[in-house]
């Protein structure tokens, strides 16, 4: 325990004292005079300090009695406020992260849109090629076996022409690539919308299949049975080729329709016509889906425009 009494009643000076038994572990009265500042001029200061030493006490656990309390505290509260100022420049940068993720979203989505109905109308031209092609091979597997009188009615190149048609699913995949390719698919928050885009890819691998199988068969089967009987340089008149035009070679195509083998192979084209354009509505029916999850998007991208 401290006590500091002062007494300001005597006025001369003298060198600074301080006198002080640390041997004895008792009450003492410590006396110290100050003239050190001959300008101030106020006097001797009596200090009477009464200390009561329950163990040896030093200057440094003098101190560390006083001071230690304090800078623990302030260390403590530095340490908070540090750590909120790092929490809130944290929360900020997350803030801001999002803030620009939903802008890039709305970005990416409105460009998948416009893509998809891109490909909406190439798959539509490519299902009326195909319609097409069926409904020739429909007609020509309808006159298999007819009389060269029944035959004559027809105008057989033109539905040969039609029979074959350089179809191929055809589509726009640039934002998806992009997308995949920079590891950006989890900005898109819809998860219908992803799941469509992967149904997206997963269809298009299947329409592939399909139209391999099928160009396979007609380039390796159809197209050279009938090269023996018919002549496609009048039948690719009705795709105004330059090449094309009447052929001094042409004969009667009645042993064409006369031909089981042909038949059979028409039979087993028409059933790969069918499985690919089953695959062709597949994939026409999810772009369709792509095309009304991403409006939305598209429409809050123009409002925030204006």
């Amino acid at each position: 325990m401290l006590i500091v009494i002062f007494d300001f009643t005597k006025c001369f000076h003298k060198n600074y004292k301080y006198a002080v038994d640390k041997s004895m572990k008792k009450r003492r009265q410590v006396t110290m005079w100050d003239d050190t500042i001959p300008s101030l001029r106020v006097g001797r200061i009596h200090w009477t300090v009464v200390l009561h030493y329950d163990k040896p006490i030093t200057n440094d656990k003098i101190l560390s009695k006083n001071t230690t309390g304090k800078y623990f505290k302030y260390a403590i509260g530095e340490i908070l406020l540090v750590m909120i100022g790092i929490l809130l420049a944290l929360q900020i940068n997350s803030w801001n992260q999002t803030r620009l993720d939903i802008i890039e979203e709305k970005t990416i989505l409105s460009n998948l849109h416009d893509e998809f109905q891109e490909n909406k109308t190439l798959s539509s031209n490519n299902i009326n090629l195909i319609k097409g092609a069926m409904k020739a091979n429909n007609k020509i597997m309808a006159l298999m076996g007819s009389s060269g009188v029944e035959l004559q009615k027809h105008n057989l190149d033109s539905i040969f022409y039609s029979s074959l048609p350089a179809a191929q699913f055809t589509s726009s995949s640039q934002s998806i690539s992009n997308i995949t390719q920079a590891g950006r698919m989890n900005i898109i928050r819809d998860k219908n919308i992803i799941k469509l885009l992967y149904q997206w890819q997963a269809q298009i691998d299947a329409v592939n299949i399909r139209e391999r199988a099928l160009d396979e068969w007609s380039y390796n089967k159809i197209i050279p049975i009938m090269s023996k009987y018919i002549s496609l340089k009048e039948m690719d008149m009705y795709g105004n080729y330059e090449w094309t035009g009447k052929s001094k070679l042409k004969k009667p195509y009645d042993p064409l329709f006369q031909s089981l083998e042909y038949e059979n192979l028409l039979d087993n084209f028409l059933f790969l016509h069918l499985i690919n354009f089953q695959e062709i509505e597949k994939a026409d029916a999810i772009i369709d889906q792509i095309i009304e999850a991403t409006k939305p998007y598209v429409e809050r991208l123009n409002s925030s425009d204006k």
